[in-house]
């Protein structure tokens, strides 16, 4: 387990030098953010001064050694526009960013996951025929159209929920919803398919056949075999919804990690950009990792750090 956790921490190391010099190369090739920083009225030596200030005048492996030394310590720099640590931005905005996607993982997967499983039990009934048509429906709906149609409906036309910004739960229901659907739908669609193939295996037709309830043969024997590939979804719906955030974070003036990155991008803030994406890569990463971890609990088969003979 050790010689595992170690060898996905190197892969990790790797990956994040990548998306560093690929994210450093992106932005270094989408303009001079100094123009935009500086007045209409500045002269062409003040640009100059602050190009020179900022570092933006030196070689780009010069700047992208820069940037990843201050990684290494853990400095994200600052904000080109607000004039503020990148590091207290985030710690501003991801707690908001958190608890939206923490509050959509839930609901999909206390909705999706329960939903997923008796309709494979319940296999060609009309329970399974319903799940089967809202999970369709929900993987077709796109997460701006559904935030959209949340705001027309239950916020104009019904005054149910606000139309956006952060205070009371009332406005997390609609970024929430609108986010969580999508990982509902998806989340839903593999439990019933792997739960599917479960209950097909000799193993339950032997449970069955021995008298054994089918409370305990679905909620312990199947469902535990079947919960491998639910997990690996689950994870990785987790990070997703931190990406998918952003939609929602924009459509619903929600104060969020994913809104902060639109407005950066847009004003070519560099170092925020470079910073949230960062986070959002180290959070992909210790999601996977968990995931795999887990692996090993569920299935006793699994033998990590070992090459198989």
């Amino acid at each position: 387990m050790l010689a595992f956790v170690l060898k996905r921490l190197l892969y990790g190391l790797i990956s994040l030098i990548g998306i560093t010099f690929l994210v450093f190369s992106l932005l270094y090739l989408t303009g001079d953010p100094v123009q935009l920083m500086m007045p209409p009225d500045a002269t062409v030596q003040e640009v100059e001064d602050a190009r020179v200030r900022l570092g933006f005048d030196q070689p780009f492996l010069v700047q992208y050694f820069n940037f990843v030394g201050k990684l290494a310590r853990f400095d994200l720099g600052d904000s080109l526009i607000r004039r503020v640590p990148v590091s207290e931005l985030i710690k501003e905005y991801f707690p908001n960013t958190l608890l939206l996607a923490t509050t959509a993982y839930l609901f999909a997967l206390l909705v999706a996951v329960p939903a997923g499983v008796f309709a494979a039990i319940k296999r060609n009934s009309v329970f399974d025929l319903l799940i089967s048509m809202v999970v369709l429906i929900g993987q077709a709906a796109p997460a701006y159209w559904v935030a959209l149609m949340f705001v027309l409906f239950f916020s104009v036309q019904l005054g149910w929920f606000p139309t956006g910004g952060m205070g009371t739960f009332r406005h997390l229901v609609g970024p929430a919803l609108s986010v969580g659907i999508f990982s509902m739908s998806r989340i839903a669609r593999m439990a019933r398919s792997s739960m599917l193939d479960v209950l097909r295996q000799d193993y339950i037709r032997t449970a069955k056949s021995q008298g054994i309830s089918d409370r305990l043969i679905y909620f312990k024997f199947a469902l535990k075999s079947a919960a491998i590939p639910i997990i690996t979804l689950v994870g990785v719906e987790y990070a997703v919804l931190f990406g998918g955030s952003l939609i929602a974070e924009t459509i619903f003036s929600w104060p969020g990690i994913g809104r902060l990155i639109v407005q950066s991008v847009y004003a070519r803030d560099y170092p925020v950009v470079q910073g949230v994406v960062m986070l959002f890569a180290c959070t992909v990463f210790l999601v996977n990792l968990i995931v795999d971890l887990l692996y090993s609990y569920l299935d006793p088969r699994i033998k990590y750090g070992k090459v198989p003979s």
